[in-house]
């Protein structure tokens, strides 16, 4: 993947995780705070990512203020709301 690339996914994973944020969005100069979406008890989950991936998501993190879960949890939630799953 060329630098480049790795920049524009970048910018679609801000846009994403602004987008969805869960604790605030500004809109028309009023603080608008979102209830969450998830309210249940939570659980600890495991997963094998590539370093590349961990790095992106980890400057995200950085560049939004949330930490690396939150980012996790907000793309996670942006790929249920988006996805189509069917049987073959």
């Amino acid at each position: 993947m060329f630098i480049s690339e790795r920049r524009g996914m970048r910018e679609q994973v801000l846009t994403i995780v602004n987008k969805y944020s869960t604790i605030v969005n500004m809109d028309n100069s009023k603080l608008v705070i979102r209830p969450k979406r998830y309210r249940e008890v939570t659980s600890v989950v495991s997963a094998r990512l590539p370093n590349d991936m961990i790095r992106q998501l980890d400057r995200v993190a950085e560049d939004t203020g949330h930490n690396r879960n939150e980012v996790i949890a907000i793309c996670l939630e942006f790929a249920i709301d988006h996805m189509e799953a069917g049987k073959n």
